[in-house]
């Protein structure tokens, strides 16, 4: 489904087509190909020092580690992420071997807006929460 956001001036086509839906089609199964290229675009994203501390929890639908995922959200997101094709959670690596691996937060932030825009770009959505 497109839902274009409707914009003061036009801006990029992944940025306008992004939205986060709850309602989810648990039929569908995201590929090893498409989980592979989100990665990917997370692995791409700018980072303070080139540091890259983002890092990403993956269960696919069906897995333990889906299940595990789901396990943390509080209720209202189990309602609706239950039917998703994939969970991840979002980490980061907050000392590597030089120390303190500074603006950690911020990498992760940049690498999950990479993830959710090659979402976009691979016909799929994502939607971000907290809520644990």
């Amino acid at each position: 489904m497109r839902k274009p956001a409707v914009t003061s001036v036009p801006i990029a086509a992944l940025m306008a087509e992004r939205w986060s839906p709850r309602a989810l089609d648990s039929s569908f199964s995201v590929t090893s190909d498409q989980v592979r290229a989100l990665l990917e675009a997370a692995r791409w994203a700018p980072s303070f020092g080139n540091t890259q501390p983002a890092r990403y929890l993956v269960g696919l639908r069906g897995t333990p580690s889906f299940d595990a995922i789901l396990s943390t959200l509080n209720s209202g997101n189990q309602a609706w992420a239950r039917r998703a094709s994939l969970l991840l959670i979002g980490v980061m690596v907050t000392t590597n071997a030089k120390g303190s691996v500074p603006y950690a937060e911020y990498g992760l932030g940049l690498a999950s807006e990479n993830l959710v825009l090659q979402a976009v770009e691979l016909g799929l959505v994502a939607h971000q929460m907290a809520g644990f």
